[in-house]
């Protein structure tokens, strides 16, 4: 087995990671137009922080309703501390939808959202 130094070990990792099957350099990617998320928790509601922050429409789902409320307090927090600290956001004025989960359809889709 051939030893390499950690820099050329590094170099190699990220090489690798830019390579992604069926991606050609230059390609360009399609708009986010808007965004769902399912789960209010930590984790979905720390991702629809970072949405709204970039101006994009959010619908945050759960199938609790006291889960959902609270996703929506941490949203709301974590965005007016951003504002607070000085960061701006998108122009766009962020826009949140709050719904409560309903379940899936046959097809998969998530009804009443």
């Amino acid at each position: 087995m051939t030893e390499i130094s950690p820099k050329a070990y590094v170099a190699a990792a990220i090489n690798q990671v830019r390579r992604v099957p069926g991606i050609e350099p230059g390609m360009k990617g399609r708009e986010i137009a808007k965004v769902a998320i399912i789960g209010a928790g930590l984790m979905g509601s720390g991702i629809a922080v970072c949405f709204l922050g970039a101006g994009i429409p959010t619908v945050l789902v759960d199938k609790d309703e006291g889960a959902l409320a609270k996703g929506r307090k941490y949203v709301d927090g974590a965005l007016n501390t951003l504002l607070k600290r000085g960061y701006s956001l998108a122009r766009s004025a962020p826009t949140a939808f709050w719904r409560r989960f309903r379940g899936f359809d046959a097809r998969g889709s998530a009804a009443g959202v």
